[in-house]
């Protein structure tokens, strides 16, 4: 995805939340375009008579400042998202209407078409040059896939009903901030975390990105990349109820969980981590949690009783699973499967039974591995759907060799 940022009258790529948003969408691997177009002093030109002419911002320069910064930039078939504030806004309609772009998106922050309620000369020379209301509309939403309209509540420059007019005009989503000013400088806005979030959805994003950009972004925790192609990442043990929770909320169909009922130690059944899986399955179309019994004995526990009748009660399929039936095959006796794109494991110490980290991993050879163990956990799997039929099963293997 290619990102082009339009900054507003007198504005620079340097200003207001423009660097911040720039550097995170870089993080994450995206083209960002940030061009300078035309500008003149304010505090020069506004000494200026009334009749000064205005030389530089001027609709048809920085039409051709477009053509030499972005136009040049933007290949055949390439998914694009432009982002304009205040008279970016318009002047994106006007490039639009020239160029004849298809855009996959397009996010309008402050907009407005034409007047607005100024007698500062500057301005209205420079929103009569830029300005138009008789766009052809229809045309726009054909070729702008999403658009959105952020506006403010208390904009001192924009009134709400301008914006509400150019977003009516784009069938635009809407958004209305409160207290957010001319969302910019003046009101302290340097990250503006709401234009982010609406190019996050945009992306299509590995669940590893979507993670390591998350503590990117608020600094959580540490992790460690494993390879350069960041499709894995290790984190300490400590860290695994927060990555718990992430991918819980992260999560949209389908899951597939092994517990070992020989590491308890972070997962038990009343577990913040165990509430969030619980709470996930709920929306889900599909999730089976295979408890690997160590010990036989292991079962007869209130806990792992309490586990299933938790489980079971949220819509999580049950199956239990003698680990010395498929160590073999499966050696992890602790990993997740969720939606198909990403694994995760947990890893422990045998000696201490203790975890010592957890590998987040969305690489194909990882997922395929995952998805192997699964298969062969799966041929030796009873499933169970009630206190009694874990009864039955502990009858069943009483007698039964443990691991050694």
């Amino acid at each position: 995805m290619k990102f082009v940022l339009i900054h507003g009258a007198f504005g620079n790529p340097e200003g207001n939340w423009f660097p911040e948003l720039k550097s995170k969408l870089e993080a994450l691997g995206q083209a960002v375009v940030v061009p300078q177009f035309p500008i003149e002093d304010y505090d020069t030109l506004l000494k200026k008579s009334q009749n000064a002419k205005i030389e530089k911002m001027t609709l048809a320069n920085w039409l051709i400042t477009f053509e030499r910064e972005v136009l040049s930039k933007i290949s055949k078939g390439e998914k694009i998202c432009f982002i304009g504030h205040s008279l970016g806004c318009v002047f994106i309609l006007q490039a639009l209407e020239k160029y004849k772009l298809k855009l996959d998106s397009a996010i309008f922050v402050g907009a407005f078409l034409d007047c607005l309620p100024t007698e500062v000369w500057p301005y209205t020379k420079i929103i009569a040059d830029f300005g138009k209301t008789d766009f052809e509309f229809e045309d726009f939403k054909k070729r702008i896939g999403d658009s959105y309209v952020i506006f403010s509540d208390s904009d001192p420059y924009v009134p709400n009903r301008q914006s509400r007019l150019f977003g009516k005009a784009l069938d635009s989503s809407m958004i209305k901030l409160r207290n957010a000013g001319h969302m910019n400088s003046e009101v302290n806005l340097d990250e503006f975390s709401l234009v982010l979030d609406l190019c996050l959805t945009r992306l299509d994003l590995s669940y590893t990105q979507k993670y390591r950009f998350l503590n990117r972004k608020v600094g959580a925790y540490e992790y460690i990349y494993l390879n350069p192609g960041g499709g894995s990442i290790a984190l300490d043990a400590k860290s695994s109820s927060k990555e718990g929770l992430f991918h819980f909320r992260d999560v949209q169909k389908e899951g597939f969980a092994t517990q070992f009922t020989g590491f308890n130690d972070i997962y038990g059944s009343r577990s913040d981590y165990m509430k969030n899986s619980r709470q996930a399955a709920k929306r889900m179309t599909s999730f089976v949690r295979v408890i690997l019994v160590e010990k036989i004995e292991d079962l007869k526990l209130p806990e792992w009783q309490d586990q299933m009748r938790y489980d079971l009660q949220s819509g999580i399929k049950i199956y239990l699973c003698l680990y010395n039936q498929v160590r073999d095959n499966a050696p992890e006796p602790d990993f997740g499967i969720w939606d198909n794109n990403h694994v995760v494991i947990g890893q422990f110490d045998w000696k201490s039974r203790k975890a010592t980290k957890v590998v987040v991993d969305s690489t194909v050879s990882g997922l395929k591995l995952a998805l192997k163990w699964r298969d062969e956990i799966m041929k030796k799997a009873t499933p169970v759907s009630g206190i009694s039929d874990m009864e039955k099963f502990i009858a069943r293997h009483q007698d039964g060799k443990d691991i050694k």
